[in-house]
């Protein structure tokens, strides 16, 4: 990868690659890349681009969007649960806590779930570029 803001790379080009990537796929702290460059064999043109864009997005991705919708929605039933039930809404400092609950658990969510489907695409482009080779031979394997 690159030195510095805007010039990271990721470079997809054989087993290692893919095993870095992996081992690079945590929960916090990834690095952010700019671009995703896939050259592995076995895939068409179109195929390394769409792995490349999925990887980028995967890679990137810090989970705020599930922590939002996450602190919309329990927004949502605080404010909505009274109108549809005789249940009371609670006082604000139970709301409050709710609501960072829910932003917090979301956003945890969201990384837990883009760490899964980034080591999935990992593994789904490993077993590709081991079926172009016809087998594996236990090296660089990502697990």
């Amino acid at each position: 990868m690159g030195d510095g803001p805007g010039t990271d790379v990721l470079v997809i080009a054989d087993g290692g690659d893919l095993r870095r990537a992996h081992d690079t796929a945590s929960w916090l702290g990834r690095p952010r890349v700019e671009r995703v460059v896939v050259t592995l064999p076995g895939l068409t043109e179109a195929e390394r681009q769409r792995a490349g864009q999925r990887l980028r997005a995967l890679h990137n991705d810090c989970g705020c969007r599930t922590g939002e919708l996450s602190l919309v929605l329990t927004a949502a039933a605080v404010w909505l649960a009274p109108l549809a039930s005789p249940v009371p809404r609670p006082g604000w400092p139970v709301v409050l806590l709710l609501l960072v609950l829910a932003a917090v658990g979301g956003k945890l969510l969201g990384l837990a779930r883009s760490r899964h489907l980034l080591r999935e695409e990992l593994r789904r482009l490993r077993a590709t570029t081991e079926r172009e080779r016809g087998g594996h031979d236990g090296r660089n394997r990502v697990p």
